[in-house]
């Protein structure tokens, strides 16, 4: 003999339902699981007391909010811009990508790696030689102002050298094994 259904409201979101079951307080999963996670920030509360925890929660109070779907989220302050956001990491530090990138001192979001820059280099110029040695199989691009002097990825301030030349043109000025002079680099 089956159950018969009675109708019930789910007391975290106030939605009407119907089960067999003889006392049921959640619609959902989700209404059952956001009750569970505060009770677990929150022990000692009673009910009544977690509801309105959670309804604080819904309504933006405090530094936790939980979303339509039932996610928790966090209020956080952008490091960069100062505008407050949410999100679903406690770690949260900037509140879209370009301030993270601003905050690091890059200035463009669509900035090309160095294998990037070596794959369009090596297209460029299928025919490349090391200035010093003829190398011609690899190359490594070598910054003739350093990023930290304020160099930058303009072509005219790279120069494409075999890896051997390029590890010799980092090595510092009176070095024994430094065969290559700054002003070298330059010319070229």
């Amino acid at each position: 003999m089956a159950r018969r259904k009675r109708g019930f409201t789910c007391v975290l979101c106030g939605t009407k339902f119907e089960s067999s079951q003889l006392q049921v307080y959640f619609c959902s999963r989700k209404c059952s699981g956001v009750y569970s996670n505060v009770k677990k920030q929150y022990p000692n509360l009673t009910m009544e007391e977690l509801l309105l925890k959670i309804e604080s929660y819904k309504n933006g109070k405090g530094d936790r909010v939980y979303d339509k779907h039932g996610n928790l989220k966090y209020k956080k302050t952008c490091n960069y811009c100062g505008k407050e956001f949410f999100t679903m990491k406690k770690t949260g530090k900037f509140c879209k990508k370009e301030c993270m990138l601003l905050s690091k001192g890059k200035k463009k979001k669509w900035k090309l790696s160095t294998r990037t820059y070596q794959k369009i280099l090596k297209r460029a110029f299928p025919d490349w030689k090391c200035p010093f040695c003829e190398w011609k199989k690899t190359f490594n691009t070598h910054h003739v102002v350093n990023k930290q002097n304020g160099g930058n990825e303009d072509t005219m301030n790279l120069v494409m050298l075999c890896p051997n030349h390029h590890s010799e043109a980092h090595l510092p000025k009176g070095h024994k094994e430094k065969e290559i002079i700054d002003e070298d680099l330059k010319k070229l």
